[in-house]
């Protein structure tokens, strides 16, 4: 039997059909004109026998069909089935004129496959517009998602095979950072792009370049010894005493050190010192606040009751706190043996302390 591309009848009647051959072709179109009021089905078969719908499309719309109630045109892809019909299933009056057309090329793309066309009725066009995409999960073998929602903000990520998930960036990161430790460090290396663990250094370590490529931990070079900040303190108040208790002179600094393990540096000048008319000595101290750290005990000494004024007396000492906390420095002094006046400041004088914190 040979292929008919053309057929035509008029239906009139209920249950009549028009038949066409349609192997070996692609597509049909069909046309129904005249006056009247009936039903037309569209069907076709692959074996002959049994008859099933074929999704048709209008000329004027994207909305496919299986029956036709007015007059129009209709085209369909018919590759690979072997008959198709027209069969008039309800009539009432009137009568239709009925044209089959058949061509080697296909119809209309989607009049019988399982695009978005044929399966709801909708447009290609539809699912290009975000806003009418509203509900589902698309997977991911269709170039989905395959994640239900997806919050703004978050980041898509892995969810096991075939599936993708809605995650926060510290979760994203999460799943590849190689970071174990507080303190350590992401940096680029050779080989390996994504990054790579640099495990936190020591106390005092610097970052510097370990080889020509690579960074690493160290200890700054040239050791310590570095002044991190100095303090400067000043008295001209006169102190005299006759008293062999230990008394504040006014001379005093405070500081509070980076580090505890950093030294604390203390240059002391005091200015004005001397007794008067008895066999005594000046005394003299000075306290890491109430730890006395330097003495002087044999200031303006004579072994008589001469009047002397040494003038000037000092210290240099390198103290080790070993602290972060503010640390406040004096000094004091007393007459030895509870006889005769001593001074510091005397005049006047200008005594002076000066505190440098040293980075060991």
């Amino acid at each position: 039997m040979v292929a008919a591309p053309l057929a035509s009848r008029i239906f009139d009647a209920n249950g009549e059909l028009l038949l066409l051959d349609v192997r070996g072709l692609g597509g049909v179109a069909l046309q129904l004109s005249g006056t009247f009021t009936l039903t037309v089905q569209f069907e076709a078969t692959v074996d002959g026998q049994t008859w099933v719908s074929l999704r048709m499309l209008p000329s004027n719309s994207t909305s496919a069909a299986t029956n036709a109630t007015a007059a129009g045109a209709w085209s369909a892809n018919v590759a690979g089935f072997k008959l198709m019909r027209a069969r008039v299933s309800a009539y009432t009056s009137g009568s239709a004129d009925v044209t089959f057309l058949a061509s080697s090329a296909s119809g209309r793309i989607g009049s019988s496959g399982g695009d978005a066309e044929t399966l709801d009725g909708e447009d290609g066009s539809y699912y290009l517009d975000v806003d009418n995409m509203t509900a589902g999960t698309l997977a991911v073998a269709r170039g989905g998602t395959g994640a239900a929602t997806h919050t703004s903000g978050n980041y898509l990520k892995g969810a096991g095979t075939g599936a993708i998930t809605s995650a926060t960036a510290a979760a994203t990161f999460a799943d590849i950072s190689p970071l174990t430790t507080r303190g350590d460090l992401l940096v680029g290396t050779s080989g390996a792009v994504t990054g790579a663990r640099l495990a936190k250094g020591s106390s005092g370590n610097v970052l510097t370049m370990a080889d020509g490529n690579d960074i690493g931990w160290a200890a700054p070079s040239g050791g310590g010894g570095k002044i991190l900040q100095v303090v400067y303190g000043v008295d001209t108040s006169a102190a005299s005493s006759s008293s062999s208790t230990m008394a504040d002179t006014g001379l005093t600094a405070s500081i509070t050190p980076a580090d505890d393990d950093n030294k604390i540096l203390v240059l002391v000048s005091h200015n004005g010192v001397g007794k008067v008319t008895s066999n005594t000595r000046v005394h003299t101290q000075l306290l890491r606040d109430s730890t006395t750290i330097a003495v002087e005990n044999s200031q303006a000494y004579t072994a008589d009751t001469g009047t002397i004024y040494t003038g000037s007396s000092s210290w240099s000492v390198l103290d080790d706190p070993q602290t972060d906390s503010e640390i406040v420095y004096k000094t004091q002094f007393m007459s030895q043996g509870d006889s005769g006046t001593v001074y510091v400041g005397l005049n006047s004088s200008t005594s002076t302390m000066v505190l440098l914190e040293v980075d060991v």
